[in-house]
């Protein structure tokens, strides 16, 4: 019960940070020892341009994995993509999607990994199912949003790249 008290304070805390335009939290020990968070923030924002949508990936240490925070203003269809390749129109996928307005989130945990790669167990805010997110060893995946059905690409928001032995990057 702490520890799920806990992670909703921390959740709060960086959704605040995302609407009040902080973009500068770099490897900051937010509870003393407990959990450590690196930061890659969008742009803030106000309006319907879903160019004013903001997405934050957090690398997480307990539990060992990530999360993505997406503040989607635009109406329509969006989706949160992970690509090595800006040309593919979905990118290696699409783990969190909406057609509506609102904050939504991606939790992902650490699954199996070797020297090729690692793979995410992924539970998206907004859905009952879970999605998977696999990262090739030394590939640089970029983190971004795409809209509407054409797929029109916004800003790459973060870089994470699997560094191996479990461990991943984020910038």
């Amino acid at each position: 019960m702490k520890r799920d008290i806990w992670k909703t304070a921390v959740v709060l805390g960086l959704s605040a940070m995302l609407f009040s335009g902080c973009d500068a939290l770099n490897d900051t020990d937010l509870n003393e020892g407990s959990a450590s968070y690196s930061y890659a923030g969008g742009s803030g924002g106000s309006g319907e341009s879903s160019r004013n949508d903001s997405l934050a990936v957090v690398k997480t240490i307990d539990p060992d994995g990530f999360s993505v925070l997406w503040i989607k203003r635009a109406s329509g269809y969006g989706e949160v993509i992970y690509t090595d390749d800006l040309s593919r129109k979905r990118g290696r996928g699409y783990p969190l999607t909406s057609n509506t307005t609102g904050s939504f989130s991606l939790k992902c945990e650490k699954g199996q990994y070797d020297d090729y790669g690692i793979l995410f167990s992924c539970k998206p805010s907004n859905v009952t199912y879970t999605k998977r997110v696999y990262l090739e060893k030394g590939v640089e995946y970029k983190w971004l949003v795409s809209y509407g059905f054409d797929h029109e690409k916004g800003e790459v928001e973060a870089t994470m790249t699997y560094i191996g032995n479990g461990e991943i990057t984020i910038e």
